[in-house]
């Protein structure tokens, strides 16, 4: 069997997903998300002792998602990453648990069909949160060198219909002229 998927990939994944696993650890991660504070007491507030808490941290910044800043943790680009696109996802899809359960037992049942099935689940998600299309995660990319980050970026900007807001550090000449000519066009 041929592998499509670098092994390196998967064995960095699943180091991630044990740490997030373990519930101090996903309680460390979601409070650094506004900053945890790095004070000597800060275990207390926890509930877990200073121990646990210390090697909770650890595990948190040797998986890249967290770094100490400034007097806080925080989320690393990666933390930040993952904690918008899969766990804030996680959380809500929870809270949906009973409804998925209610439509897996229909679907077992089969006295109803997919499209059925289908409109049932369309009726739910735009009676929870107001469209059905309100949702859609946004596409992340990750550019490995300012290259192919402009090359990106003068993509999207072809393709864009509505409009663009772009933050950098950094300015280019090709992406700049490349949004004037679609402002105007």
């Amino acid at each position: 069997m041929i592998s499509l998927i670098d092994p390196q990939l998967v064995t960095n994944s699943t180091r991630l997903l044990y740490v997030l696993s373990k519930k101090d650890n996903l309680t460390l991660f979601l409070s650094a998300r506004d900053g945890l504070k790095a004070e000597v007491s800060a275990y207390e507030n926890t509930g877990i002792s200073k121990k646990v808490y210390y090697t909770r941290l650890k595990q948190l910044i040797d998986g890249g998602l967290i770094e100490k800043l400034d007097g806080k943790y925080i989320h690393t680009t990666l933390g930040s990453i993952i904690y918008q696109e899969h766990i804030t996802g996680l959380i809500e899809k929870m809270k949906d648990i009973k409804q998925m359960k209610m439509v897996d037992t229909l679907k077992r049942s089969r006295e109803y069909s997919e499209d059925d099935i289908g409109v049932f689940i369309d009726k739910i998600v735009t009676n929870n949160s107001g469209s059905s299309h309100s949702k859609i995660p946004s596409k992340v990319e990750l550019a490995l060198t300012y290259e192919d980050m402009v090359s990106i970026i003068v993509e999207r900007t072809e393709f864009c219909k509505k409009e663009i807001l772009l933050a950098s550090r950094y300015t280019n000449e090709v992406i700049i002229n490349n949004i004037l000519r679609k402002a105007q066009a």
